[in-house]
Order: structure tokens, then C-alpha cells, then sequence
């Protein structure tokens, strides 16, 4: 164990002298293609390269990263297993320094051996278009009116419910519902209402708390004592 534990440290110490140096020593995104241990760590794909570039162009000017996606999804712009990028891929994508040229991982911050897609200053352009966009969408998500907005999932398509109020002939109505296939809408004060009786019936009883805590103190217990006998072979 002492041994493995070993090699783990000296594999580890040398991917991070790589990364210091600039060496890419992970898995390379879409768009670039492993390089040589003799040239650069990342070489340019050629054939996704233009379609990279073109996605941050499109984010730069303005297009929403929904709208960019559709387009080079359409264009081709594919993973490695060969199917259209999804949305979550998307915004890693558009956030990864890799492509201009810049290595920020693992507490490492180094210009890269090799030749970055986008130039820097339209890979700053994105970030910031990404950062007010995400701003916007927090700004949304966190109405008090209906707390539970986002969390509670659509038992159909499993998105997030959302709220809106309809107007009657003397008041106002709220009403959770589902905006992808809209089979599901339910008054606001019946479904926060059921939440609440959820979370009764999930509260741990006072013997439960008392038995959680006395296992965290044991297993505690017992890697401390298990630290301590591997620092005095050390």
C-alpha cells in the first residue's frame, strides 16, 4: 500500500511539473487531438477548428448560447461518440481557457505549449457575455413569491416547474406548472403545502440524530488512529 501510495505521489508530482510547463496531461476537448511527447502536448482538429472558432464568434456578438449551440450542432459540430453537443458540453466548451491557449487547472495557471482556436480577447469577450447571462438567470430563479420553482421536477419531462400568477374575476391566482410539455399545473398553496407535510414526515427522530452522530465520532475515531500509525512508520 505504502508503495502504490508512493507511485501515486511521484505520477502526481509529475503531471503537475507537466502542467506547470505548460503540457496539457488530460484527455483533449473537442477540437484539438493529442499531441506528441517530443511537440505540443494539444494539435489543432482540423476539422472541428472552424466550428469551434465560429461558436465563440457567435457568443462574442451577441448570439445566446442556446442559439449558437443549434447552429454549429447544425453545421456538424459533433462529440466523440459522434452526437450532436449537448447544452451542459456547450458551456464547458465556451468556458475552457484551453482554447485560447491557456492552462487553469488543478491550482496551475500556465500559457500552454500549444496553439490556441480563439483568440484571447474574444475568449474574454464570452466569458463576460457568459457572466451576465448567468446573472440573469439567477436573478430569475430566486423570485420569493415561489420558492420552490426550479426544484420540484416535472414527473413527465423532468424539468423544473415553474410559477406564474393568472388573473380571475377578483383576485390573482398562483400556480406552479411545467413549461416543457405542460402537463403539470397545481395551485401554488396546495403544492408548498404538501412539500411542508414531505418534509414532516422526513425529519430524523431524536434516536436516529443520536445514532448518526455517535458513528460520525467513531469513524472519526478510527481514521485518526489509522493516521496516526501510518505517520509513525513514515
Amino acid at each position: 500500500q505504502y508503495e502504490n501510495d508512493s507511485k501515486a505521489e511521484r505520477t502526481k508530482a509529475g503531471m503537475m511539473a507537466a502542467l506547470r510547463s505548460g503540457r496539457w496531461t488530460h484527455q483533449a476537448p473537442i477540437g484539438y487531438r493529442t499531441g506528441s511527447r517530443e511537440g505540443p502536448s494539444l494539435i489543432p482538429d482540423e476539422a472541428k477548428v472552424e466550428l469551434i472558432r465560429g461558436a465563440f464568434d457567435l457568443v462574442a456578438k451577441g448570439v445566446t448560447p442556446a442559439e449558437a449551440l443549434q447552429r454549429v450542432n447544425g453545421l456538424g459540430l459533433r462529440t466523440r461518440k459522434g452526437t450532436p453537443l449537448p447544452v451542459q458540453s456547450f458551456h464547458a466548451l465556451l468556458r475552457n481557457p484551453l482554447y485560447a491557449g491557456r492552462i487553469e487547472a488543478s491550482g496551475v495557471s500556465a500559457a500552454g505549449d500549444f496553439e490556441a482556436i480563439v483568440p484571447e480577447d474574444v475568449f474574454e469577450a464570452v466569458q463576460r457575455r457568459l457572466t451576465v447571462v448567468a446573472g440573469k438567470k439567477r436573478r430569475r430563479a430566486s423570485n420569493p413569491a415561489f420558492p420552490l420553482r426550479g426544484f420540484v421536477r416535472c414527473e413527465e419531462c423532468d424539468r423544473g416547474l415553474t410559477g406564474s400568477t393568472s388573473r380571475g374575476r377578483s383576485r390573482r391566482y398562483a400556480y406552479y406548472h411545467c413549461h416543457g410539455c405542460r402537463s403539470v399545473r397545481v395551485p401554488r398553496h396546495r403544492l408548498e403545502s404538501d412539500f411542508l407535510v414531505l418534509l414532516d414526515r422526513l425529519r430524523p427522530t431524536p434516536g436516529a440524530l443520536r445514532l448518526f452522530e455517535e458513528i460520525v465520532r467513531d469513524v472519526y475515531g478510527q481514521r485518526r488512529k489509522v493516521a496516526a500509525k501510518a505517520a509513525a512508520m513514515a
